[in-house]
């Protein structure tokens, strides 16, 4: 397969263990001494207007997977305790030890997928700048409680006031595309 590897993902799956997480009578350790606790939040508002929330913990590991998304074949898996995160973990040692291992993956990836919960500006501009492979990478929902207000125009950028009560100052928040001079490079940059 010449084009392996040419689109690459990335995602992580929670693997409980069957330990009970608690300690064993006498003793100062679990029954599963290498797993940890783990928690993922998610949270939303319904369509009458009502906020939800879910959190899923469990006791054990966390697998985190690199794959070619075109044949989907693994390029690289880790088993890490639960409470890693997914970022740090690809950033820091998933994508250096896949691309110092196989320098021809590098040069051949174009771009990398993810979903919104590993966004973050450092792994991108680390995949642009370091690696010249394109993120594609959703930016996380930010300021929800003002996208539904009635009142919310996406053509308008979102202000929140500086200091609550006091009208007179006001932050705006934008997501925007910066490009340097003198540069053929974007960058996405997370303003406030």
């Amino acid at each position: 397969m010449p084009d392996f590897g040419r689109c690459l993902g990335c995602d992580g799956k929670a693997l409980s263990s069957h330990s009970t997480g608690r300690t064993l009578a006498g003793k100062d350790r679990t029954s599963d001494p290498n797993a940890d606790w783990g928690k993922h939040k998610t949270s939303g508002r319904r369509q009458d207007g009502t906020l939800w929330e879910k959190i899923k913990s469990w006791f054990g590991y966390r697998v985190h997977l690199i794959a070619d998304t075109h044949y989907e074949i693994p390029a690289a898996v880790q088993l890490r305790e639960a409470s890693r995160s997914e970022i740090a973990c690809l950033r820091d040692s998933m994508l250096p030890q896949l691309f110092e291992q196989t320098p021809e993956l590098a040069e051949r990836c174009q771009q990398f997928t993810a979903d919104r919960g590993l966004e973050c500006s450092q792994l991108k501009a680390s995949l642009y700048d370091e690696y010249e492979i394109r993120p594609l990478i959703d930016h996380k929902m930010m300021w929800r409680q003002e996208k539904q207000d009635q009142n919310y125009d996406p053509k308008m950028p979102i202000t929140r006031l500086l200091h609550d009560g006091v009208r007179t100052d006001n932050i705006v928040y934008d997501v925007c595309v910066l490009r340097p001079k003198n540069s053929g490079r974007w960058r996405s940059v997370d303003s406030k």
